[in-house]
């Protein structure tokens, strides 16, 4: 099996952050000028939330080797 350094994941793992929080603050802003957030809008965020399980699974759960 193929081994990734630390470094990597982390790194991966700050930039699925980085951009989940910029979704986030989009859902901020469109439910301060709408006054509602439907289902739709939560969408784009599913392709983030998976990695970011799996890079702290990765990074804090596993033991390390």
């Amino acid at each position: 099996m193929v081994t990734i350094k630390r470094k990597v994941i982390s790194t991966c793992f700050v930039l699925v952050l980085f951009f989940t929080g910029v979704h986030t603050y989009d859902l901020i802003i469109l439910y301060r000028h709408t006054g509602a957030i439907s289902y739709k809008d939560f969408l784009p965020l599913i392709p983030l939330v998976i990695p970011a399980g799996i890079f702290f699974n990765a990074l804090f759960l596993q033991k390390k080797q």
